[in-house]
């Protein structure tokens, strides 16, 4: 049973690191975050009559069922897509109206708190029964065996579900990721993050 819960446990771990952002050196201020967070759910209420924030802002939130290239920066790379829409003023508006002077900034920003909320409840969730980072890069190890020994996926898929592992794995040993200031900082925001990520289909 345990090993079935690790699995599984890895499994949603494994696809939450695919869309966690890139590793953010400097500190996180609380009043970014306060910002970020309400810039976000503003953005989430104008959804409805704006299908194209729509598409691009629920890429902002792991979701298991998304099959798409790693990202370390999923804020960030949502940017260039943002670019090309009619109501790309609209956005820009509302992320001014919280105190970013520029899309790259409140990006910077986004990738900084998905970073830090990912880490912390990778390390707390331990406690609810979820497995132990030790535990997971066993289990992405033994993902690594199987897709090798699979003789019902191509090279290139092969090539490409590896890629994704090892850089989960490399992401998960990382001591500024796993071990970052940032975690903290983020502690007493984790409740509204994660009812504002609730709020995503």
């Amino acid at each position: 049973m345990k090993s079935t819960q690790t699995a599984l446990s890895s499994t949603f771990f494994f696809i939450f690191l695919l869309f966690s952002p890139a590793l953010a050196q400097n500190l996180l201020q609380k009043s970014e975050i306060d910002q970020y967070i309400n810039s976000v759910r503003e953005l989430n209420q104008l959804r409805p009559a704006q299908p194209e924030i729509n598409n691009s802002k629920t890429q902002l939130v792991p979701r298991s069922g998304d099959q798409q290239n790693i990202s370390m920066t999923p804020i960030t790379d949502n940017l260039e897509f943002l670019r090309t829409q009619p109501n790309y003023e609209a956005f820009k508006s509302t992320i001014r109206k919280y105190g970013f002077s520029t899309p790259e900034n409140w990006a910077n920003v986004g990738d900084k708190v998905m970073m830090a909320y990912s880490a912390y409840h990778l390390k707390n969730d331990v406690t609810k029964g979820a497995p132990s980072v030790s535990e997971i890069l066993t289990d992405m190890q033994e993902q690594q065996t199987n897709i090798k020994n699979n003789p019902y996926i191509t090279q290139e898929q092969k090539l490409g579900l590896l890629n994704k592992i090892q850089n989960s794995m490399a992401l998960l040993r990382d001591p500024n990721y796993i071990n970052s200031e940032n975690i903290s900082v983020i502690g007493p925001y984790i409740e509204r993050l994660d009812s504002l990520f609730k709020e995503y289909p």
